[in-house]
């Protein structure tokens, strides 16, 4: 914490929610044991 830096995004926010529907949907298709 001596030397902050400030957060810099390099995906917009189109490529995030992309990569997050992408990984929903891979979870999505394991069935769990308890099908919960």
């Amino acid at each position: 914490n001596d030397d902050p830096k400030p957060f810099v995004w390099h995906k917009t926010a189109d490529e995030i929610i992309e990569k997050v529907q992408r990984g929903r949907a891979a979870l999505h298709q394991i069935k769990s044991p308890t099908e919960h």
